[in-house]
């Protein structure tokens, strides 16, 4: 395997673990910009509980599309941090957003 590939996946990695932390990072400020100050806050809010969300975060278990969307819903975090949580690549959400100016 050429030398590049190996690292492919190594920076992959990096990436998924960067935008995970960027996500929670952009989760917690908005909960802040609404004056939600605990995880128990926002479950109540959005109708999840405060252990699942703390275990999402924690990346103990996988978040679950309605989870994500219910979050997206209530806090409206930046969508291209959300996109890149989601495994988006840059590239592709640059592509998507041209896409959508041009229309």
């Amino acid at each position: 395997m050429p030398r590049i590939r190996q690292l492919a996946e190594k920076y992959a990695e990096c990436d998924r673990i960067k935008a995970k932390e960027a996500f929670w990072k952009e989760i917690k400020m908005r909960r802040c910009d609404i004056d939600i100050d605990s995880m128990e806050a926002l479950g109540r809010e959005i109708g999840i509980d405060a252990t699942t969300l703390r275990k999402n975060e924690a990346g103990d278990t996988k978040m679950s599309v309605t989870t994500i969307q219910k979050l997206v819903d209530f806090l409206k975090p930046d969508i291209s941090t959300v996109l890149l949580f989601l495994g988006y690549s840059e590239k592709e959400i640059k592509a998507f957003a041209r896409g959508c100016v041009n229309q």
